[in-house]
């Protein structure tokens, strides 16, 4: 079987957490997929690396490489059902067929472009590798968010578009793209016609962002092409720098009150905004998923977007745990 790896993204699956944590957190882990695992040797240890120090394993508790996070993996017809999840905890051995899904706790909440190293240990000490390039082959993420100006509404969701789909033909792409985000969120429907329109900027990066509206209704839609493009080493840093804050005031304050004020700054928000606040208006919203989502560092990465229209909202209606939140993040 020809040796073939394929990144997903977080893509709605959930089977590991940090450190040695081999149950479901409510955290999307990444998932990745690898083809040509011997089927005759007995899997000892899977490693994935990647850039600046980041390491996962299936031996988590191997006593000569502590430190690391757990790596779960399937048979790829198990993924489906979600059971018989395998790890080598404890030194135990698995057989598997030539192809399984790997699934580890992002270590950061936004994808990176860089590298990811995967290597799969046997038995008999020899080894496999396989490498994903990000720079190369990620898969794209689009994130839209309706709102409606009479009530208010706002409903978020965010498609990953696989590889698979994003190497092909552009017609073929970007019809299968607009089908995967019209699936997610039934609510878009009636802007199929623009989103088709506006598919291929998107995909390609020719544009981050698009706003319609079709009189009450408003959509916004992202892509994390545009923002992937940035890439290298000044992304990771932008990473670590919200997993700095989040560290700095996760433990000082009441994440349900947070949530509180976020939705009551969405309701505020949502009174008040028109066409050109839609983009800030998103990423508040986004923001408040992440946080249910239990992801802090991409809230606040999120809130930092938003502008300052929406951080003249926080000071203007005294928000207090916000209003600390954007203390820290000018800090």
């Amino acid at each position: 079987m020809k040796r073939q790896i394929v990144f997903y993204g977080q893509d709605e699956y959930d089977f590991v957490g940090p450190g040695r944590y081999d149950s479901p957190n409510g955290v999307d882990d990444f998932h990745i997929k690898i083809t040509g695992v011997d089927t005759e040797r007995e899997i000892t240890d899977i490693e994935i690396k990647s850039p600046p120090g980041h390491c996962w394993r299936s031996y988590v508790d191997n006593p000569q490489s502590p430190n690391n996070w757990v790596v779960g993996y399937f048979d790829a017809p198990d993924v489906p059902n979600r059971n018989l999840m395998k790890t080598n905890i404890g030194g135990v051995r698995h057989r598997v067929c030539g192809e399984i899904d790997l699934f580890f706790e992002p270590a950061t909440p936004m994808y990176t472009t860089l590298p990811i190293d995967v290597t799969v240990c046997y038995g008999d000490a020899t080894f496999d590798k396989w490498l994903w390039d990000l720079r190369k082959e990620a898969p794209a993420s689009l994130t839209t968010v309706t709102f409606n100006k009479k009530s208010g509404n706002t409903i978020a969701s965010t498609t990953t578009v696989p590889p698979e789909v994003m190497n092909q033909e552009k017609p073929i792409r970007d019809n299968a793209a607009t089908k995967l985000v019209l699936e997610k969120d039934r609510s878009l429907d009636s802007f199929k016609n623009e989103i088709e329109r506006k598919m291929p900027d998107l995909l390609e990066g020719k544009i981050g962002s698009h706003v319609e509206h079709k009189g009450d209704n408003y959509i916004y839609i992202n892509s994390s092409i545009k923002e992937s493009q940035m890439g290298g080493m000044g992304h990771t840093m932008s990473i670590e720098f919200y997993n700095i804050k989040w560290r700095q005031v996760s433990d000082s304050i009441d994440i349900g009150q947070l949530q509180g004020e976020l939705e009551e700054l969405i309701k505020r928000l949502s009174s008040i905004a028109n066409e050109a606040h839609m983009e800030e208006l998103a990423e508040v919203v986004m923001a408040s998923k992440e946080l249910k989502n239990a992801n802090g560092p991409s809230m606040l990465s999120h809130l930092k977007k938003a502008g300052s229209w929406v951080s003249g909202e926080v000071k203007k209606h005294g928000l207090p745990l916000l209003l600390k939140v954007y203390e820290l993040l000018i800090s």
